[in-house]
């Protein structure tokens, strides 16, 4: 494996200049954990520069405001896990970081790491909590919500650098605050530390009446791409919780989930596995 030029740039400004100078020889790096995964497996090619971010301290540092968490995209998950404001403010983002890896890669890997590969196992968690993504383009900072970020043309970032992530607080008070449901689930090809095959998030409220009118449902895993389960969002508002069938409600999630056939599972028991995870879930709450 060739080894690539490490660079060191001072600020965001530099970074940027960096990546549209060297273009497609160059990737911004942080952590590096998942990247070196995929050289040594032979499935990226390693590029001539690597211009690591993990030096700039504004990219590390986690601000709580009054309405939103602010988390740099240089932050490491270890880093994240520590910071009571996530698991306030996020709590099904909180619980992926636990499942994602072993300790000693959470010290490493970067949650914009995570989210940049676009098969991170925190996506589903992000998606449930309407998180939007902060980039920089060579000029200005600009926002994203992450849902559009990953239905986009990511030819069009191609030089821009994704510096902090913005994750809003619940709401608290009125119907609202009746009562907070958060989930994360994980399946992998063993208990702990593994890939996953199926990721699959909740968060919102059930209100007194046992309504659901602002849950929201995430699932990815593996290769695939994260995504809103809206249908089976739609279904959960339009029933309470004594109108609802699980079957209906699994049959609606396993078709809604979009996967594919690996080596590890076929995308027909991935479908079911999601199927699974989000009536199982309900039930829960029932």
């Amino acid at each position: 494996m060739q080894l690539p030029a490490v660079l060191q740039p001072r600020d965001m400004h530099e970074a940027w200049r960096m990546k549209r100078d060297l273009g497609e020889q160059s990737i911004y790096i942080s952590g590096g954990t998942l990247l070196r995964t995929q050289w040594e497996a032979g499935t990226a090619a390693v590029p001539k520069y690597l211009i690591d971010t993990g030096s700039m301290t504004e990219l590390k540092m986690i601000f709580a405001a009054a309405d939103e968490l602010e988390i740099g995209a240089s932050a490491h998950l270890s880093q994240c896990l520590r910071e009571p404001f996530i698991q306030q403010a996020a709590p099904a983002f909180y619980q992926a970081l636990r499942s994602i890896a072993a300790p000693s890669i959470r010290n490493l890997a970067t949650i914009g790491g995570n989210i940049a590969s676009g098969i991170g196992d925190a996506l589903p968690a992000l998606l449930v909590h309407d998180t939007r993504l902060v980039w920089f383009d060579g000029r200005q900072e600009f926002e994203l919500p992450l849902s559009d970020w990953l239905k986009a043309d990511k030819s069009r970032f191609a030089n821009d650098l994704l510096c902090k992530i913005r994750i809003p607080f619940p709401g608290q008070s009125g119907e609202e605050a009746r009562g907070r449901i958060n989930a994360y689930q994980k399946v992998g090809r063993r208990e702990a530390f593994t890939p996953s095959l199926v990721t699959v998030a909740i968060s919102g409220f059930i209100h007194r009446q046992g309504s659901f009118p602002l849950l929201r449902i995430a699932a990815g895993g593996g290769n695939a791409g994260a995504k809103r389960l809206s249908s089976v969002e739609a279904m959960l508002q339009a029933h309470s919780l004594q109108e609802l069938s699980l079957a209906s409600l699994y049959e609606l999630a396993a078709a809604e989930y979009e996967t594919y056939t690996d080596a590890f599972a076929t995308a027909a028991y991935k479908k079911k596995m999601v199927g699974n995870l989000v009536a199982a879930e309900i039930w829960k709450i029932m």
